[in-house]
């Protein structure tokens, strides 16, 4: 993918990708260039069967052109591990709130890794993540680091644990 263009801090920008076998409604295994820029933000978003969008979202102080990169993706449950989906409605962030929500995801336990899906509408400069807080319980938070009001678009959330 070719990111030629800079991202102004507070930016996402988007490319999409061919990704073959890829459905909807899946978490996903991404591998993402070395060299990566600090303040960009990668996440992978399936938005059609075969398509994904690869997006990077610049939260650091200055302009970023990432230039050209190879990227990487896979379906989480191919790879043997706990998936599954949750709706969440965020609430509107101020800047600098963060909000918490939780999600049930049974065999999860505290130390596990998440893979989080975050939908395509996710609005551009939010920070986003997702832990294994109890056993069975994965909290997601999302964060404002902007300087005006978000309402977070509510939507499908994937999540994908390693055990």
């Amino acid at each position: 993918l070719n990111f030629a263009s800079a991202i102004p801090p507070g930016v996402c920008a988007s490319q999409n990708m061919t990704a073959t076998g890829i459905v909807t409604g899946k978490a996903l295994a991404v591998g993402l260039p070395s060299g990566l820029a600090a303040g960009l933000v990668p996440r992978a978003v399936i938005t059609a069967a075969n398509v994904v969008a690869v997006q990077l979202c610049n939260n650091g102080d200055t302009d970023q052109t990432p230039g050209s990169a190879t990227y990487s993706v896979r379906e989480m449950d191919t790879l043997g591990y706990l998936t599954g989906t949750a709706t969440i409605d965020w609430a509107v962030l101020v800047p600098g709130q963060c909000s918490i929500n939780t999600i049930t995801a049974t065999g999860a336990a505290v130390g596990d890794n998440v893979a989080a899906g975050w939908p395509a509408a996710l609005n551009a400069g939010l920070v986003p993540y997702m832990l294994v807080t109890a056993a069975g319980v994965i909290t997601a938070q999302i964060c404002n680091p902007v300087d005006t009001d978000i309402d977070p678009a509510s939507g499908s959330f994937r999540w994908a644990v390693s055990k």
